[in-house]
């Protein structure tokens, strides 16, 4: 970098490597620097936001991931469907709440991680969320014992074919927003216990009259949806399969495709009804 000081691609790598290296002190430096040279870059201010909380720089972290979600916000979304919330919401949430409600995972393989969560999952749910279902879209990958055992609890199993994609794997529980036999429904991850400060969440969300709900509650959540914590109500989006099996992401495809998914195309529609409840953030 001191013979290119002027290359947004390398200080942005090395301040990158020095934030995930545990390093912000140095990062910080060079990310203050691309953001004169850049600063329509996300990247740029989510590594900001990480790295100033890392240094006890909270007020200064709360601005910077404001701005990367505004940024994010704005950016174009061309891949995104063509969507206008019902112009009748009152009667689609009085059709809603006459149907089940549903709290969606998706759940394969065998990592210890994932099925313990499926379990605590399965036991928290009917106190945390009282008559809310949990459905778990699973692959023949998932032992036969545990999704015995989930169903014993009172879970319902959705089987999907084997040999699907990551990508089909982490939006199996998206589909669940397509199903007309459900009123509302939440998109959970499977490792992360429901509670009852979300729940809480959820509850003042349905009081709101939004279509839908999106939760943001630390310091690296500057993504418009965490691909683990919204919800909506069913039947008013547009089919997924479709818009999933030909989205096309603007990076190499990583695991967070199903987020950078909820981002390109999902977003638009949901942010014209969305309760969003984020602690720390503060986009209008």
């Amino acid at each position: 970098c001191p013979y290119y000081p002027e290359d947004t691609e390398l200080l942005l790598n090395l301040a990158v490597c020095l934030s995930r290296s545990g390093k912000p002190s140095q990062a910080i430096p060079h990310l203050e620097r691309l953001r004169t040279l850049s600063p329509g870059s996300v990247v740029v201010w989510d590594s900001l936001t990480s790295c100033l909380h890392a240094l006890g720089r909270d007020a200064e972290a709360i601005q910077t991931g404001t701005q990367a979600l505004l940024l994010k916000d704005l950016q174009p979304r061309p891949q995104a469907p063509r969507w206008q919330a019902p112009t009748n919401p009152v009667t689609v949430l009085e059709q809603a709440d006459k149907k089940c409600r549903v709290v969606a995972f998706s759940l394969w393989g065998t990592n210890p991680r994932y099925p313990l969560g499926a379990l605590d999952n399965a036991l928290a749910l009917p106190l945390i969320y009282r008559g809310w279902q949990a459905v778990f879209f699973v692959d023949e990958s998932v032992p036969p014992d545990l999704r015995h055992a989930l169903e014993e609890l009172g879970a319902e199993l959705r089987l999907q074919p084997n040999g699907q994609s990551q990508r089909q794997k982490l939006a199996w529980r998206f589909l669940i927003a397509n199903d007309s036999e459900v009123g509302r429904f939440l998109v959970r991850d499977v490792d992360s216990v429901v509670n009852e400060r979300e729940s809480a969440a959820v509850q003042d969300w349905i009081e709101s009259g939004a279509l839908f709900h999106v939760m943001r509650d630390w310091w690296t959540h500057t993504d418009l949806v965490l691909a683990g914590m919204w919800g909506g109500v069913a039947g008013t989006l547009p089919q997924i399969s479709p818009l999933l099996e030909n989205y096309k992401p603007p990076h190499l495809e990583t695991p967070n495709v199903d987020q950078w998914f909820l981002r390109d195309i999902l977003w638009p529609c949901l942010r014209q009804s969305a309760k969003v409840h984020d602690r720390l953030f503060s986009p209008p």
